[in-house]
């Protein structure tokens, strides 16, 4: 079981909305999550939903993102997400039979530009490894230069984003991760052979022929809010921080029952032992 710590506020957002947030790995905390290899920043490209594989509540956890202890934390048995197998085949777009976390119009929406491994469902969540050395993780998978030699990704590029410096091993952290680069300013479409059109295949081809003019800068946004199967978020169950209220307690309660009502909820094993 992986659990998430939060805010309340986000909770409710997550439930509401049905998606878990996914961050740049160049707006996280640790600095070391913006690796240049391969002329290319991969802290631009990469997103992360963060998790921790800690099987007891934390109170550095509560304290660091369930914020001020009165936040909670989610528990769930595995990756959340609504699998599709995608087979594309046209110029400019060619996917053979791959699985991805989303249907095939969200992983070509507007600006967005899933890039999807060989080897998912697998590869898209799993434990942080720490490391004395982050780059050194990065350069066995990425070889040589876009614009000049040609780059090559050696299985996927989730793996060595998987691993954090050292100093950040008390947090057993597990992350979701997806590629994603800036996509065609124009929404997904395709014609009854289930295949693009011509006309998005066009303004895919001139995105990356633009991306490409640009040093590939990589995806725009700070953030993916990502769809979930809420299925898999209900079978879980949610903790409140050890100095949640009773009044927030009851709203917790109250929204849960509303949205989501067959996930448990339960109190934390530090309640009434911390001092605000």
């Amino acid at each position: 079981m992986i659990h998430h710590y939060t805010s309340i506020d986000t909770l409710q957002k997550i439930i509401t909305n049905r998606s878990l947030r996914f961050r740049r790995l160049d707006q996280m905390d640790d600095i070391h999550e913006e690796q240049w290899q391969g002329g290319l920043n991969w802290g631009r490209r990469l997103f992360a939903s963060c998790w921790t594989c800690l099987p007891v509540e934390s109170i550095d956890q509560w304290r660091g993102f369930g914020p001020y202890a009165n936040g909670v934390r989610i528990s769930v048995e595995e990756s959340p997400f609504f699998w599709h197998l995608v087979h594309l085949n046209s110029p400019g777009l060619q996917i053979h039979y791959i699985w991805v976390p989303c249907t095939k119009e969200f992983m070509l929406s507007k600006g967005i530009m899933l890039v999807p491994s060989s080897d998912l469902p697998a590869s898209i969540g799993g434990p942080v490894s720490y490391v004395p050395d982050v780059s050194a993780i990065y350069r066995p998978f990425i070889k040589g230069d876009f614009d000049t030699s040609g780059l090559t990704v050696r299985t996927t590029v989730q793996n060595p984003a998987r691993h954090k410096i050292n100093h950040w091993a008390w947090q057993k952290e597990y992350r979701f991760i997806v590629h994603v680069e800036q996509g065609p300013d124009a929404l997904y479409a395709e014609g009854f052979d289930c295949q693009p059109t011509r006309d998005y295949t066009d303004q895919l081809i001139h995105a990356f022929q633009k991306n490409k003019e640009q040093g590939w800068p990589g995806y725009f946004d700070t953030h993916i809010d990502w769809p979930i199967n809420m299925d898999m978020i209900q079978s879980g169950f949610v903790t409140a921080g050890p100095l949640m209220t009773d009044q927030e307690f009851n709203q917790v309660s109250k929204m849960m029952q509303d949205l989501v009502p067959a996930m448990g909820l339960q109190r934390s094993r530090f309640t009434g032992a911390m001092r605000r």
